[in-house]
């Protein structure tokens, strides 16, 4: 072996082998790693590009057309306006306003009888409950109602005394209405009746990722039974039984409602004790029955009924106030009356909410009291 030109030799020949094999192998390796960089780089913006265009395609979609945002009360008032543009005629149309207790006592199909056969002119009545909904929430969808084009002749607002509840200032309506079930222009009409700031925040959260804020809604319409406890459940209901959710007892059990009554205490005794009807939540019915007559609707109110454990829990104070609230409404001409005590206590199930087999009479009961002298109102 001898050196020539600083190299090694072996037989006469430098050894070059080892640097054009290592300068080879950098002139193949490179453009592949840079091919496969960029692959990657291309499916990573090309899954935040779809998930951007995704969350603005549902924003979209939630904002312009009605029903993926409150499927609660959107969907039964869609269909509340397609049975409305099915009847030929012209019929008189009631729309509910209400809670579960709304929800499962009254049967619309049972209304409408009632009314075709007192007036001769066929009916519409739709049953828009939300659960969990009061005065604020009602003021909320009597306003969608109006948005829509649907004008009821006559609007049956339940009057639950524990809505009116305002704990801190708080309104009961807002421990469940929150800002992704609400417009924009929604959330500046509830703070007006004492709901916090933050249901603007609540509102900008859902609609900045849409997927996650409307993840209730969405799973609701499409498997409602994996709904976790606790959420309001988004779900569609049967077109057929025009809002009516039959209550889940058919009949009344003796065991079941006493421990049901003792649940319901902690659930309802101390906003019974707060009901003041001098605050913005009494504000947000008197402006919706204002809003009423505005727009040529005739405003009915009815007190649910209630079982008698129940009633004994309402302060001295709080009863006369309810009374002395139903009143104020008859005195400004809106069909009115407190149903407390209409019903025994075996017609329920847990203290306030009918039974299956009691829910006919529950309907009777508001059709006699305020549904029909409230149809009597309406101008031809």
């Amino acid at each position: 072996m001898g050196i020539e030109n600083g190299l090694p030799i072996r037989g006469g020949i430098a050894s070059l082998r080892l640097p054009i094999a290592a300068d080879a192998g950098r002139a193949v390796v490179r453009p592949r790693a840079n091919r496969r960089l960029r692959q990657a780089r291309s499916t990573v913006l090309g899954a935040v590009l779809a998930l951007i265009l995704l969350n603005l395609g549902l924003a979209a979609a939630v904002n312009v057309g009605p029903g993926l945002r409150d499927p609660l009360f959107d969907l039964p008032a869609g269909r509340f306006g397609e049975r409305i543009a099915s009847t030929d005629s012209h019929p008189i149309k009631i729309a509910f306003l209400g809670s579960s207790r709304t929800g499962g006592g009254i049967r619309p199909a049972m209304v409408e009888e009632a009314v075709a056969a007192d007036t001769g002119r066929p009916c519409v009545a739709y049953n828009l409950h939300a659960p969990g909904n009061g005065p604020v929430g009602e003021q909320v969808h009597w306003r969608r109602l109006l948005d829509r084009g649907l004008r009821p002749d006559v609007v049956v607002i339940e009057l639950l005394p524990g809505g009116f509840a305002s704990e801190n200032g708080r309104p009961e309506d807002s421990k469940r209405l929150h800002g992704d079930r609400l417009t924009w222009d929604e959330t500046q009409l509830v703070q007006r009746y004492g709901f916090p700031p933050d249901v603007e925040s609540e509102w900008r959260q859902a609609n900045a990722n849409p997927w996650f804020g409307f993840r209730f809604q969405l799973l609701g319409l499409v498997r409602p039974k994996w709904l976790p406890s606790g959420v309001a459940r988004h779900e569609r209901r049967p077109a057929a039984d025009l809002g009516w959710q039959p209550p889940f007892f058919v009949t009344h059990s003796p065991e079941h409602f006493g421990q049901a009554v003792e649940v319901n205490r902690d659930l309802l005794f101390k906003q019974m004790q707060l009901a003041r009807f001098d605050g913005l939540p009494a504000a947000a019915l008197r402006d919706l029955v204002a809003s009423c007559r505005e727009h040529g609707t005739v405003p009915a109110a009815f007190v649910t009924p209630e079982s008698s454990p129940l009633r004994s829990w309402y302060p001295a104070d709080v009863d006369r106030a309810v009374r002395a609230f139903v009143e104020e409404l008859r005195a400004g001409g809106v069909v009115a009356a407190d149903g407390r005590d209409w019903l025994p206590d075996e017609a329920y199930s847990d203290g306030h909410h009918v039974v299956r087999s009691w829910a006919d009479e529950y309907t009777r009961r508001v059709t006699r009291a305020v549904v029909l002298p409230a149809v009597s109102k309406i101008r031809n």
